[in-house]
């Protein structure tokens, strides 16, 4: 498989051209390496070990939950969760900010 790094370079390329059509974006999501380069992206971030809204962390996401992933998706089986929004105060006013 191609590297995800070439990929996104490509598909980054191609969004300024203003005709052009993608095609079979799909199957990137097959490629075992976008998930773990997403992965390598965001595990140095400070909020990384925090659960989700499926009370998951980062910890223990590797190359098993990958692949299961990849096949729900390609069975059709895969069904994301609804994102959740939340609503904070903000410190200095009274004015309210998404979470």
């Amino acid at each position: 498989m191609r590297s995800p790094k070439i990929i996104l370079e490509n598909l980054q390329k191609h969004s300024k051209e203003e005709n052009y059509r993608y095609e079979r974006l799909y199957r990137n999501l097959y490629n075992e390496d976008f998930y773990l380069q997403a992965l390598q992206n965001i595990y140095a971030n400070k909020g990384a070990m925090t659960p989700g809204i499926d009370g998951l962390t980062l910890n223990g996401y590797g190359k098993e939950r990958v692949e299961r992933i990849i096949h729900a998706v390609k069975d059709h089986s895969y069904q994301p969760q609804p994102a959740k929004r939340k609503y904070i105060a903000k410190k200095n006013s009274g004015k309210k900010r998404p979470l």
